[in-house]
């Protein structure tokens, strides 16, 4: 009779598997084109669960969650952001999968969950250009929720992280406001301090540095 096929070694095993998951994310690729958000996710997805290690796991959830978004599934859409930056912390997409997370938490009101996010993404993402956003964004939630303290920490940070950003000034002063709010005074003086030195030969700040020295002197 005739001899059986030989039984393929596991390296081609592999390149098989790679090929029909490559062929997978061009088809999931294809219905997101034509904005078949739901079908292309599910298949983003299942390239992924068949294959956690293939070369565009982290490229797959992260099409995959911006598929939930335009089908306004946005639970769904957190998940996958979580899941990409866990599973794959060294990917390229990570910094923006965390900052996602946190700005889709704080549109739900979920302040809590937002500002633990982007604490992850200004402590561990250095590099990311995200990072001045979250900083930010991590100064006003702590803000809102009152937690005074770290907020006027998150604004100093910021000013002094981004000197150059146009918002900076505005940022340092804020900060040097919530002292004030807290009766802090030796906090707000050296904030206030701190912010004429860096700040008064900018033209655009000079009624706010007039209202700096007023209040370092108020508040002695």
């Amino acid at each position: 009779g005739k001899k059986g096929g030989k039984p393929l070694d596991e390296k081609r095993r592999g390149e098989l598997s790679t090929i029909q998951l490559g062929a997978r994310f061009k088809r999931a690729t294809a219905l997101m084109d034509e904005k078949k958000y739901e079908d292309a996710a599910k298949l983003f997805i299942q390239a992924v669960d068949d294959d956690p290690k293939v070369e565009f796991a982290d490229k797959a959830l992260n099409n995959a969650a911006f598929c939930y978004q335009q089908a306004f599934r946005f639970e769904s859409a957190i998940k996958l952001y979580e899941r990409l930056f866990t599973q794959y912390p060294q990917s390229p997409l990570a910094d923006t999968s965390v900052f996602l997370v946190g700005f889709s938490a704080e549109k739900a009101f979920d302040f809590d969950k937002a500002i633990d996010r982007y604490e992850l993404l200004v402590d561990k993402y250095v590099q990311s250009p995200k990072r001045a956003d979250a900083l930010f964004n991590l100064a006003h939630a702590l803000e809102r929720l009152q937690r005074y303290s770290e907020a006027q920490k998150a604004y100093v940070h910021y000013a002094q992280t981004f000197p150059d950003k146009e918002d900076a000034p505005a940022m340092l002063f804020t900060g040097a406001l919530v002292a004030e709010r807290t009766k802090n005074w030796k906090q707000e003086i050296a904030d206030l301090t701190d912010y004429v030195r860096r700040f008064k030969r900018n033209e655009k700040e000079k009624e706010r540095i007039v209202l700096a020295y007023l209040k370092i002197g108020l508040a002695f």
